[in-house]
Order: structure tokens, then sequence, then C-alpha cells
């Protein structure tokens, strides 16, 4: 069965942590993105890019705490029995002293593995994370991007504008 026929039974459900070796793999995918992305930008930002001697298992650890995070959301993408993308959402309420608290949709993670990109698995994840966002009664849903991952078309595609400039400078 070739890739679009076997993507078009594409599920996306709620992830486990029985998944998370899956999780850590797309996520390694994204990484990857993100620092030849990163290196484009802004080569000195790389230094906050180093990774730990227990890389595998730190991240790991930490995929399994997202997992568990209240008021968030973590979905995957299954293709057969293979994770090929998976999306993390929270709720937040804005801090600010100066206006009202108001809730805050936060995409903290969209990835997809680059073998199965193009193919609108993102755009499913975003969906089912911006219909979770709206059932939560959130006003608004944010992300962060680093600015040459090629991923800030699709964002700008689905409406995202850019609200604030987030700059770095090396010293």
């Amino acid at each position: 069965m070739n890739l679009k026929n076997k993507i078009m039974k594409l599920k996306i459900r709620k992830a486990t942590i029985k998944d998370i070796d899956q999780i850590y793999n797309v996520f390694l995918d994204m990484v990857r993105s993100e620092d030849a992305a990163m290196r484009k930008s802004s080569r000195h930002l790389m230094r906050f890019r180093k990774k730990r001697n227990d890389f595998t298992s730190s991240s790991k650890r930490g995929l399994r705490e997202e997992l568990k995070a209240k008021n968030s959301l973590y979905l995957v993408a299954v293709v057969g029995d293979k994770i090929v993308g998976y999306a993390r959402g929270e709720v937040l309420y804005s801090q600010n002293f100066f206006f009202q608290r108001e809730k805050t949709g936060r995409l903290h993670a969209l990835a997809v593995l680059k073998k199965y990109r193009g193919h609108k698995i993102a755009s499913q994840l975003h969906n089912e994370m911006e219909n979770w966002f709206k059932k939560k009664q959130c006003l608004q849903m944010n992300l962060t991007v680093i600015k040459d991952n090629p991923a800030v078309k699709i964002y700008e595609k689905w409406g995202y504008k850019t609200f604030v400039y987030k700059m770095s400078k090396k010293i």
C-alpha cells in the first residue's frame, strides 16, 4: 500500500504513556528541523540547544510529564500502528497585573515526521486542538516558533499573526 493510501486511514487520538517511545522519535525529527532553522537564523543561539548527556532519558521523562500535565491535551496522529505526528496544547490564563485574566490556548508542540509532511496531518492535529480550546472557552490560541522554521508559513495560512517579537543578541 502506498503512503497516500496509508495516510487516508490516519487516526487522531489522545496519547497514552505507552506512546512515549514513538512520540520521542517524532520529537527527534522535530528537533533536527528546529536546529537547522536556528542555525540559519542565529548560530550563536545553538549553545542553548546543546544536548544534555542524558538527552534521551531526560527527554522521555519530560514527554511523560507533559502527557500528565493538568489542563492539557496530547494528541497523536497514527497511521497503521505508527505514530507519525503529535500535538500538545494547554489551557492557560494570561498573567498580567494590568489587564483582565483570559483563557488562552497554548500550542506547545506540533510535529510530523518528515516523511509524512505535506499530507495535511499537521492541519488535522491543529484542527483537533483548536476545537478542544474552543470547548474550553479559550479566546485565542498562541504558539512560539523559530523565525526561520518552514512551519511559519503554515501557521500564517491557519491565521496566526505575529504578536510579539522575542529578540536575542550575543554578548
